[in-house]
């Protein structure tokens, strides 16, 4: 992803594994007035797109059999299909990731242009992708693995088995952690994660008049 267009923005990636909480951390940020741009929404929004590239590739590529009866793409059925075979969600990922980076440009952009000074990256693969090369700051929204797995089985109707096939897939609780900037902890209530999120605000605005300090030198 070129930043030039973006290079005054301080950029914060969002991550954490499968049940872990990131949504409600990015939602928390988003209430704060900080945008958020969520990567798992935008992948949705390719898919039900049905006039578009990635749609028409996606059915290409895995069938008929990934569609629900209005003929969308099922997303739990798609993640049945890759979530058992590292090929097959290298494929999916081929496919989705540049049309995803280039709508994710466009609207970093145009937070740009407007003046914004901060802005949230929300991406579930943001490590095991590459994009944490793209950020200022890398945020873990955290918890341990068992309260992931049953976090994903009270929202879902995947099994313990399924939770863990997709937690295979992403880089380790221990990978997310060395690699972190700022760690939210989730393994409390969502008060505690409203406070630690507030902190995180505060040292999200210091990053940036770093960021400026350090280019205007």
């Amino acid at each position: 992803m070129d930043r030039s267009g973006f290079s005054q923005l301080y950029l914060v990636g969002l991550t954490g594994g499968l049940g872990s909480g990131k949504t409600t951390a990015g939602t928390l940020l988003a209430e704060a007035c900080l945008p958020v741009i969520d990567t798992d929404q935008l992948a949705h929004e390719l898919l039900t797109d049905r006039k578009g590239a990635a749609y028409a590739e996606v059915v290409k590529r895995f069938g008929k059999a990934v569609l629900d009866r209005w003929g969308r793409v099922d997303r739990q059925k798609l993640a049945d299909v890759v979530f058992k075979s590292k090929r097959k969600r290298k494929v999916l990922e081929k496919i989705l990731h540049p049309a995803v980076e280039e709508e994710v440009a466009r609207r970093l952009q145009a937070l740009a242009a407007s003046g914004e000074r901060i802005a949230i990256l929300e991406v579930p693969l943001l490590l095991e992708v590459g994009w944490d090369r793209f950020v200022d700051c890398v945020v873990v929204v955290d918890c341990p693995e068992e309260s992931q797995v049953e976090r994903h089985m009270s929202r879902t109707d995947e099994s313990a088995k399924q939770a863990q096939a997709r937690m295979a897939a992403q880089a380790s609780r221990k990978e997310r952690l060395d690699r972190a900037d700022f760690v939210l902890d989730n393994c409390s209530t969502l008060q505690h994660l409203v406070a630690q999120v507030e902190g995180l605000i505060a040292s999200l605005n210091k990053g940036w008049l770093a960021k400026m300090n350090g280019e205007q030198e």
